[in-house]
């Protein structure tokens, strides 16, 4: 289930690994059978609109895609 944040401000490692100071904020874990291999972040930047549950929706679905491409890269990098 993603995590939804109105204002991340904050959030200052993530601020520094962005270079400005964010606001809204969401993030869905990328999940291969059960277990969490990352996190896959959105934000946008301070004082803009915070994101819908149709987003979070969007972003959910895109983890998915995002953790089977993490999970066949991990495999081939493995066998070569």
């Amino acid at each position: 289930m993603p995590l939804l944040r109105g204002n991340a401000r904050g959030e200052t490692a993530l601020a520094g690994i962005a270079g400005t100071d964010l606001g809204p904020l969401i993030a869905a874990p990328l999940r291969w059978h059960q277990e969490t291999i990352g996190v896959l972040l959105a934000s946008h930047n301070a004082g803009e609109a915070a994101f819908s549950q149709t987003d979070a929706e969007w972003l959910a679905s895109l983890a998915d895609y995002v953790a089977i491409a993490v999970r066949n890269a991990r495999e081939f990098r493995q066998r070569s």
